[in-house]
């Protein structure tokens, strides 16, 4: 049973995985009263004084009830998309852009006075998520209205910086739909190493690239004709392109109707 359990949470891509699970634990770690909050929190005081756990746990405590299980279903379902499509074998490059923003939402959330900042994470995703999607681009601004019903105009500032941030992550590495060569945004080789993710060798014959994506994934399969988490477009690229048209897919033609020679 443990074995296939592991086997299960391995087919989850690795950024994804990391940031659910990681949630998942240290949330009900305090909802169990496992750890005492106080300890999670960030606050520049404590780290100063070598307590840099908390750099890391400020992230991951989500709350409790359905609060908490409704964010962490939105939280996996469209940082998976991300992952498996627009991040397509590049979760070294996702991961490395989540430090990025990560790093901003802190430096910005610090005259803000907060200590936990799940909501920003979680909002950032989801903003850049709908923008590469075919998502509602107003949903992120939806999920802030819900902040301010709950507690009020201040209980929002968090959750507009991960608009913020989110947006800015949009244009810097995917402005018009298209992705940009920015060098800074891209993972560099020592942190790609730690990433055991699948790559195109030259002259590889499908079987033997499909082991190596089985490797990197866990024994996920995907179908014949299409890479992993590719969602069908093969390439791995946004969903929304540039006009709002839908990019990718197999132009099928117009057919002739049943009957008609």
């Amino acid at each position: 049973m443990a074995d296939q359990f592991i086997a299960e949470l391995r087919k989850i891509p690795p950024v994804t995985r990391t940031i659910v699970v990681s949630t998942l634990v240290l949330s009900l770690s305090v909802i169990l009263q496992l750890v005492n909050p106080r300890n999670l929190y960030y606050h520049w005081h404590f780290v100063k004084q070598w307590e840099l756990w908390r750099l890391y746990s400020c992230w991951f405590v989500a709350g409790s009830g359905l609060n908490l299980i409704f964010s962490v279903l939105m939280l996996y379902r469209n940082l998976n998309e991300l992952e498996e499509q627009s991040y397509h074998r590049r979760s070294h490059d996702l991961a490395w852009q989540t430090i990025l923003a990560l790093t901003a939402l802190l430096i910005i959330n610090i005259p803000l006075g907060g200590g936990f900042l799940f909501n920003p994470m979680y909002i950032c995703f989801v903003y850049v998520s709908c923008w590469l999607s075919n998502s509602p681009t107003y949903f992120p601004f939806a999920l802030v209205f819900l902040d301010v019903i709950s507690g009020g105009p201040s209980a929002c500032l968090p959750s507009l910086t991960g608009c913020m941030v989110g947006h800015a992550w949009w244009l810097i590495e995917w402005r018009g739909g298209q992705r940009q060569n920015v060098s800074w945004t891209r993972a560099p080789e020592w942190f790609k190493q730690w990433f055991a993710e699948p790559a195109t060798q030259p002259g590889a014959t499908s079987t033997e690239q499909t082991s190596n994506e089985g490797r990197a994934y866990g024994e996920a399969r995907a179908p014949n004709g299409r890479g992993f988490g590719d969602g069908g477009f093969g390439t791995g690229g946004p969903r929304r392109q540039a006009g709002g048209q839908q990019g990718g897919g197999y132009n099928w033609g117009t057919g002739n109707r049943l009957g008609v020679q």
